[in-house]
């Protein structure tokens, strides 16, 4: 009997550290699910960059303003293009295609993506006087950082985390995260360094990111310059369906600031 229980318990061991190897090697697939195709066809910036050449789809125009979108993990964020076209008239819009995603090459990476960011960041801003950054999901981590270090009109995180650790972590509650993770997105760390007004929008039922990590994101940002709304009954993917969404996303950057912040959100 006791013979039996060992190796009963060595199997479960193995198991468990099986499971625990097959996450630490594929983390990379999990986090970045690359889709091949552009749904929306648009002119293309390229920027060469150390290891990869960056497609940028965009819309130019010839006013003073501009938008930049940093998408999901899964997100073809070409299909955002005719919605930011609606939501931003006059404004050129830039998304960009992460390292392996749409026409995009080289392998990504946290510290990959950042410095991608950060280039065509400042390659928009010696054309335009005001840029407002957009991160969605993934894409959040990305435009905190961003916005962290650069002057910004007004920061937009849609469905934010507070520490993407945090996330991996509650999936995989038995799993050691914190030793394991490679890129650790920790947008609470750069939350305080933002100077700009903050929207942050969640879904009540998102059950990838629950809205908890938005309030809790929402009080690390300076005293007054965050507001969060809550989309009532929609969830991770669906948060764009909510008649207010597009409002909320194009909220004017006075007006985010005459909001303040409530950390409970808007229902």
């Amino acid at each position: 009997m006791k013979r039996a229980v060992g190796w009963f318990v060595l199997a479960i061991g193995g198991f468990y550290l099986s499971y625990v190897l097959l996450l630490y090697v594929s983390q990379e697939q999990r986090i970045y699910q690359a889709q091949p195709g552009l749904a929306v066809a648009a002119p293309a910036l390229v920027f060469d960059r150390p290891g990869a050449r960056v497609r940028v789809s965009y819309e130019a125009h010839d006013g003073a303003d501009a938008v930049v979108y940093f998408g999901g993990n899964a997100e073809d964020t070409s299909r955002v293009l005719p919605d930011l076209r609606a939501a931003f008239p006059g404004r050129s819009i830039y998304v960009m295609h992460y390292r392996g995603y749409q026409g995009s090459t080289g392998k990504p990476s946290e510290a990959a993506l950042v410095s991608d960011a950060f280039a065509l960041f400042d390659d928009v801003a010696t054309k335009a006087r005001n840029v407002r950054v957009i991160g969605r999901s993934l894409g959040t981590g990305i435009a905190v950082q961003v916005a962290a270090a650069r002057p910004i009109e007004a920061l937009v995180l849609i469905t934010p985390y507070e520490d993407f650790k945090r996330v991996v972590q509650d999936m995989n509650p038995l799993v050691p995260v914190g030793l394991l993770l490679r890129d650790r997105y920790e947008s609470a760390k750069y939350a305080p360094l933002v100077k700009a007004p903050v929207i942050l929008i969640a879904g009540a039922i998102d059950q990838l990111i629950p809205v908890v990590h938005a309030e809790d994101l929402a009080q690390r940002f300076p005293q007054g310059h965050a507001v969060l709304h809550v989309a009532a009954s929609r969830g991770h993917n669906d948060v764009q369906l909510d008649p207010q969404f597009w409002n909320w996303v194009a909220t004017a950057a006075s007006d985010i600031k005459a909001q303040g912040h409530p950390a409970s959100g808007t229902p």
